[in-house]
């Protein structure tokens, strides 16, 4: 479609045609109703108007910043990263209680934005339906591979990962999107793991160091026993030599 971001009055809007160049619609009535009126949480609320003679949706988007220019700010970590598919996941979970098709929702970097008051993410229903749907990843893991610091390797080796998954004959959506999603509780598993191991080790070198005080204390006691026991018969063997000279 011929999406366009305009500026008017200092204010960013985006727009998108109602209908496509052979004339049929791109929302059913019940989507564009549901788009006009719902407030669903993550996705740009719309409204109707008729520009140059041709009906288009308008989002306003003059409050939020790119997604471009949120990460010329931050870093991407494996934290970002995975809150990015987090937010994505849940838009579609709401989208689903309102029956609308979540492939109609752009993926393309340009178009998805980050309210920095609220944080979190903002998208679009504004992209034509692909086959196959694997194609609206493969610019945005373009994208956060592109962004990502080399620092970052667990989060770099997962996105050249993630593209592997895109390949796949059998690839589906909500898979693919939870499957980046527990990878951040299994990384955080494994370093809660890692804790308790480095934890249990100290308590083991502790248990250590207690249990020598008392082979030292029952070492030193011995040691003194046997100097008694040295002295006394050093002081009998004396006094029966001393008698048997006499």
């Amino acid at each position: 479609m011929n999406n366009e971001i305009l500026s008017e009055d200092g204010r960013l809007y985006v727009k998108t045609p109602l209908y496509r160049e052979d004339g049929e619609p791109v929302f059913s009535d019940y989507e564009c109703s549901v788009l006009e009126m719902a407030q669903i949480a993550g996705l740009a609320q719309p409204t109707k108007r008729r520009i140059d003679g041709e009906n288009y949706f308008v989002f306003s988007i003059h409050t939020y910043i790119s997604l471009k220019e949120r990460f010329s700010k931050e870093i991407l970590n494996k934290e970002l990263f995975c809150q990015f598919f987090e937010e994505l996941l849940r838009l579609y979970e709401n989208m689903r209680t309102y029956l609308l098709d979540n492939n109609s929702v752009s993926l393309e970097p340009e178009y998805i934005f980050y309210d920095e008051k609220d944080d979190r993410y903002i998208f679009l229903p504004i992209a034509e339906p692909e086959s196959p749907i694997s194609k609206k990843y493969e610019t945005l893991l373009t994208f956060f591979a592109d962004i990502c610091s080399v620092e970052e390797k667990d989060v770099l080796e997962f996105i050249f990962e993630a593209f592997g998954f895109l390949n796949n004959e059998g690839f589906e959506e909500i898979s693919f999107i939870k499957e980046i999603v527990n990878y951040k509780y299994r990384i955080e598993k494994k370093n809660e793991q890692e804790d308790l191991y480095a934890y249990e080790s100290f308590d083991d070198d502790s248990e250590v160091e207690t249990d020598e005080k008392p082979k030292i204390k029952g070492t030193f006691i011995i040691s003194i026993i046997l100097l008694l026991i040295a002295f006394c018969f050093f002081y009998v063997c004396k006094y029966e030599f001393k008698y048997g000279v006499v």
